[in-house]
């Protein structure tokens, strides 16, 4: 899953993933009006999110930087912190990004100089870009994709050790988001996981 992208200017050997979900029983609407929130984290990922807070710019608005408290793994375990930039938010199209800051005291991704996230909502046959997936507006059935981008498998992992650390994370996530919306479990569902270059390639 490794690739050569470039990044502030720089070419720097990335690797990533992307993982789908699929909605059943909901608009998208109603999941995009709670994340779209980018500083309340701590709403939608309750078993993640500690506290979060705006700690630069204005609130939701490309460029601002949030400041996440995570809850510690275990009960004598520091919280760790991390910034989190928001690089673009896109409403009509239910998608925005967002990268690691340094200053962070993520134990898993200490190593890692770049890491950023992408999530965006689809249609259930979505067109390669995410400009092109406007068109969503009264379905109930809808593809949720989550990826990330790193400069490197941080130390301490294989790269499959890391992508089910994170899956984990993801799907603990998906549990606030039934909670939240009130969902059965059959509702949201796991489809795949693949490699982001390889879809970047086929476009």
């Amino acid at each position: 899953m490794e690739n050569t992208a470039v990044v502030a200017g720089e070419c720097i050997e990335q690797w990533g993933a992307i993982f789908k979900w699929k909605f059943e029983g909901v608009n998208p609407q109603a999941l995009w009006d709670v994340v779209s929130d980018f500083v309340a984290p701590h709403k939608w990922a309750r078993s993640i999110v500690q506290t979060c807070e705006l700690a630069d710019g204005e609130a939701n608005v490309a460029g601002c930087v949030r400041r996440v408290t995570f809850h510690p793994a275990l009960p004598d375990d520091p919280p760790q912190v991390a910034y989190e930039k928001l690089l673009d938010i896109d409403h009509l199209n239910h998608c925005f990004s967002y990268s690691l800051l340094p200053g962070h005291s993520l134990q898993a991704l200490i190593s890692v100089q770049q890491h950023r996230g992408k999530f965006r909502l689809l249609s259930e046959s979505p067109s390669s870009s995410c400009e092109k997936d406007s068109k969503m507006n009264a379905t109930e059935s809808f593809i949720l994709e989550w990826s990330f981008f790193s400069s490197c498998v941080p130390d301490g992992y294989s790269e499959v050790e890391f992508i089910e650390t994170l899956f984990s994370f993801y799907q603990t996530i998906m549990a606030d988001f039934r909670a939240i919306l009130s969902l059965a479990e059959e509702s949201i569902s796991f489809l795949c996981m693949s490699s982001p270059f390889t879809a970047q390639n086929e476009q």
